[in-house]
C-alpha cells in the first residue's frame, strides 16, 4: 500500500514539474498599470461596459456619483457629483435602452400620495447625465415594492416598477402594483398598471 501511495506521489511530482518546465511566457507579453485615482464609498454600485469606457454609478441615498474609466488608458476619466435627486428616491433600472445609458428611479410625493417614475440619460463619452431628470409615469396611490433588509435590522424599500424590455431592447414596458393592505389605496379596478415606452 505504501509503495502504492510513493508511486503516486512520484508520479504527481514529476507532472507537476514537467507542466511547470512547460509554461513560458510569451516575447510580446506586457503587463501596463493605470494611474490611481480615488475610491468613492456608497452603498450601491454598479458598472457598466460602454464602448471603450466603463460607467460606474454609485448611490448614497441622495448623492450619486457617476465615474468613468478609460479601458485604453486603465485609469479613471472623469468623476461627478450629482445631488439634485429627488426626496424618497429609489433606484428602479439602469442599464441600455435603444443603443443608450438610461437611469430610472422613482419617488414617493408624500402630499399628494403620488408615485413618480423619472428617466434620465446617462452619455458614456462624457460620463455625466444629459440634463435633468423628466417624469416618465405619474401613479396615484401607494404601491407594491420589494424591500431589503440591512445588517443593522432596518428594511428601506427597493424597488416599485418592474422593467422587462424587448429582444432587441427598442420598447421597455414598466410594470406595477397598487398596495391595497395600505389606507391610501388604488382606484377601484386598477389594481396592477402596465406601460410601454418606445424609442422616443
Amino acid at each position: 500500500m505504501r509503495s502504492v501511495s510513493r508511486a503516486f506521489l512520484l508520479c504527481a511530482s514529476l507532472i507537476t514539474v514537467l507542466a511547470q518546465a512547460q509554461v513560458s511566457p510569451a516575447s510580446d507579453f506586457n503587463v501596463r498599470i493605470g494611474e490611481p485615482f480615488p475610491s468613492i464609498e456608497s452603498k450601491d454600485r454598479y458598472y457598466f461596459p460602454f464602448d471603450e469606457n466603463v460607467i460606474a454609478l454609485k448611490i448614497d441615498g441622495k448623492h450619486w456619483h457617476i465615474q468613468r474609466f478609460s479601458t485604453a488608458r486603465l485609469d479613471q476619466a472623469s468623476e461627478q457629483e450629482y445631488e439634485d435627486m429627488p426626496d424618497n428616491v429609489v433606484l428602479e433600472w439602469i442599464g441600455k435602452f435603444n443603443d443608450r445609458l438610461y437611469v430610472l428611479y422613482s419617488s414617493e410625493d408624500k402630499k399628494t400620495k403620488q408615485q413618480r417614475l423619472y428617466h434620465r440619460e446617462i452619455d458614456p463619452a462624457s460620463g455625466t447625465f444629459k440634463g435633468a431628470g423628466a417624469p416618465a409615469l405619474t401613479v396615484p396611490g401607494r404601491l407594491r415594492g420589494e424591500t431589503f433588509t440591512m445588517l443593522s435590522g432596518m428594511t428601506r424599500l427597493e424597488q416599485r416598477f418592474y422593467v422587462v424590455l424587448s429582444p432587441g431592447r427598442e420598447k421597455m414596458m414598466v410594470r406595477y402594483e397598487h398596495d391595497d393592505t395600505k389606507e391610501i389605496t388604488a382606484p377601484k379596478g386598477n389594481d396592477l398598471g402596465v406601460a410601454v415606452f418606445g424609442a422616443d
